[in-house]
């Protein structure tokens, strides 16, 4: 059965300016999509990710880094789901019910080679 990882991006900024009791609710959210995952559909692996991070990248030959690179962008990754599914219409499926929709985030799903 093929491996799919969904992949949730979005912009801590928001995430932080988000009213407390709004947050706890969407918390709450996310952990119901999780347990639901979790049970239903081969879970893998998964976690949320910190805004700590490094980038490397090489521009005109030279390696560039930059610490935090997504910080204050829509392409922060915040988190991410492996799971085992029979297709790709059943991940999208999975993935269109997750909380982060509901609040300006993304998520993305992608094939495991």
């Amino acid at each position: 059965m093929p491996k799919f990882i969904l992949v949730m991006r979005g912009n801590y900024s928001i995430w932080e300016s988000i009213e407390v009791t709004v947050k706890q609710n969407l918390l709450k959210k996310y952990q119901e999509y999780f347990q639901e995952v979790k049970a239903n559909y081969n879970f893998q692996s998964g976690a949320h990710l910190s805004n700590v991070s490094s980038k490397f990248e090489t521009i005109d030959g030279e390696i560039k880094f930059k610490k935090e690179a997504y910080k204050n962008t829509n392409e922060a990754l915040n988190g991410y789901f492996v799971i085992e599914v029979e297709s790709i219409e059943k991940a999208n499926e999975i993935a269109r019910k997750c909380p982060c929709l509901t609040h300006g985030e993304s998520i993305e799903v992608i094939l495991i080679d």
